[in-house]
């Protein structure tokens, strides 16, 4: 077979499916083949899936058992996946070891439709710059966002360790100033309690210096995005009932609206200095 020569274009798209977990060939397309035309980047994935570079497959028919193909589009499109001979290069440009790439390759069905919905999210957030005026400075998926913290109990004083892990985390330049936006991809399959949890543990996390190190000192603006108006509501009482309430900055739509409002989705609205309270979550978003 004819040797191919990789471009910074072609690491760009293997590592950002890599980071993904899958990406749908409108995505790859979108997201790191921006300004080529379709038929032209259809044939460099293929000559990326010939070298083994790549792995296409259509999707797993239970990938999508959450309703979201009703959600989002292009759902019938093939998936890419990071192949065999693209792992090492993916570990050297991230410096990482290799192992470590094979054992997050995970393929269930759970996994790919979530990892399409957070793909979907990127790719719209990615669009802003072309319709908003935003700029899209960087995107880290659920495996470089999650953070390790430690806290101290009210009761007993005592130091415990927790962990969040937000979906995504899109860096977002506008009015001059880079915004951190947290990302949560609702596909309506956790339990109320479990997402209880995760709130409680964002509340616990933006107290602590780790918090504000992180995020040069901005608030936090959490985006919770879902698939219809009813978990709306039930993700709108939770966010109620936790200590998240009085926080600014938090917005809850669904993946429809989210993706067709662009630039006048409300979350966009949340004034970048961030010294206004605007609290997104009180919308009548429902």
């Amino acid at each position: 077979m004819k040797s191919i020569l990789l471009t910074p274009r072609d690491l760009s798209l293997l590592i950002g499916v890599y980071r993904h977990g899958f990406l749908l060939r409108d995505h790859a397309w979108k997201l790191y083949f921006s300004g080529c035309e379709l038929r032209r980047a259809t044939r460099r994935f293929l000559a990326l899936k010939e070298h083994q570079l790549l792995e296409a497959s259509p999707l797993p028919l239970g990938a999508f058992a959450f309703g979201i193909q009703d959600a989002l589009p292009g759902l019938g499109q093939f998936s890419y996946r990071l192949g065999a001979e693209g792992i090492p290069l993916v570990a050297q440009a991230l410096g990482v070891d290799a192992a470590s790439i094979r054992k997050r390759l995970r393929n269930s069905p759970s996994f790919t439709g979530h990892a399409v919905a957070v793909a979907s999210l990127h790719e719209a957030i990615h669009r802003l710059q072309d319709e908003g005026g935003y700029r899209l400075t960087q995107f880290l998926t659920e495996g470089e966002a999650r953070q390790s913290f430690e806290w101290r109990t009210s009761s007993t004083s005592e130091w415990k360790r927790a962990e969040v892990r937000p979906d995504g985390l899109a860096w977002i330049e506008r009015d001059g100033l880079a915004i951190p936006y947290l990302i949560e991809a609702d596909l309506a399959h956790q339990s109320k309690a479990a997402i209880a949890t995760k709130l409680a543990g964002y509340a616990l996390w933006i107290k602590t210096p780790i918090f504000k190190e992180r995020f040069d000192g901005a608030p936090l603006r959490l985006l919770i995005v879902t698939l219809s108006k009813e978990r709306l509501t039930v993700l709108y009482d939770l966010v109620c009932e936790s200590e998240l309430s009085g926080c600014p900055g938090i917005a809850l739509t669904t993946f429809r609206d989210f993706i067709s409002q662009g630039p006048m989705n409300p979350i966009w609205l949340v004034p970048a200095s961030g010294t206004e309270r605007n609290h997104l979550h009180a919308l009548p978003l429902l």
